[in-house]
């Protein structure tokens, strides 16, 4: 059964995780644009990951994640109810972490939205001379120095998304599910593991879908960045979780392994 202490392991967890990494997208806007680029977003995630599974895997495991907590179900390594608990803190986290950045950057930056990647690009000069109401829908990708606008999207687009959530979620989840015992993510092996895998995924993946393989990663920001951000959400909590359940069948193959009762906290 969950504690009060396994739930609050796992709100800060995601906590840290969600600040660090929205935190190092803010930097990369205007008006702060101190230049950490695709590497140093990459790099906020997976260290902040890295960390986090280090200090708090004895206690919750370390999901951090409803997708993760999602696969430790369908693998019969944590009972459903428990996996509820987890996903309501991490959720909750997540949102407090935008909310925060927002509230202490008083919303003048990009909160850091996984949006899929739109087919029409706008260079910086483009979008200089525009008013606010002319930059709704546009942002900041490091990568390339572009602005880029999420209307206009197209079948391809969105499916090129999905597929890369998916995928990247695959990676992810085959991997936590390798380097955890029961429903628990222990070890120094399994933060580095973990963290690099969440950084690799985030500089390939990053600049086509966002690369969250987070649903909570992803809320927390759509709920403070307005509509734009909310209404592209239903992707970002139906891929990882399509991911969540392929890595599940591969470990299960893999590993042929039989299935276990969940652990008891």
């Amino acid at each position: 059964m969950n504690t009060a202490k396994q739930l609050l392991a796992e709100a800060i967890g995601t906590f840290f995780l969600c600040f660090a990494g929205i935190g190092a997208i803010v930097s990369t806007s205007a008006p702060i644009s101190s230049g950490a680029g695709l590497l140093g977003i990459a790099l906020a995630h997976g260290l902040a990951l890295s960390i986090a599974v280090s200090i708090f895997a004895g206690i919750s495991g370390a999901h951090f994640n409803p997708a993760v907590s999602f696969a430790f179900v369908v693998s019969r390594r944590m009972k459903p109810a428990d996996a509820i608990a987890y996903v309501a803190s991490q959720t909750v986290a997540a949102a407090i972490a935008a909310l925060m950045l927002g509230i202490l950057l008083e919303f003048n930056a990009n909160l850091g939205p996984t949006l899929p990647t739109a087919a029409v690009y706008f260079p910086p000069e483009s979008v200089h001379n525009q008013g606010p109401a002319d930059l709704r829908g546009l942002q900041f990708l490091p990568v390339t120095g572009f602005w880029f606008g999420t209307f206009g999207l197209t079948v391809s687009d969105y499916a090129r998304t999905i597929g890369y959530e998916v995928i990247l979620t695959f990676f992810l989840v085959f991997v936590i599910l390798c380097v955890a015992i029961g429903s628990k993510e222990r070890g120094l092996m399994a933060g580095i593991a973990i963290g690099g895998t969440v950084a690799f995924c985030a500089l390939v993946g990053g600049p086509v879908s966002g690369a969250s393989m987070n649903p909570a990663r992803s809320l927390g920001p759509a709920l403070v960045s307005g509509w734009d951000a909310m209404r592209h959400l239903w992707i970002y909590w139906t891929a990882p979780f399509l991911g969540a359940l392929a890595a599940v069948a591969a470990w299960t193959y893999i590993y042929n392994l039989p299935p276990t009762r969940p652990s008891p906290g």
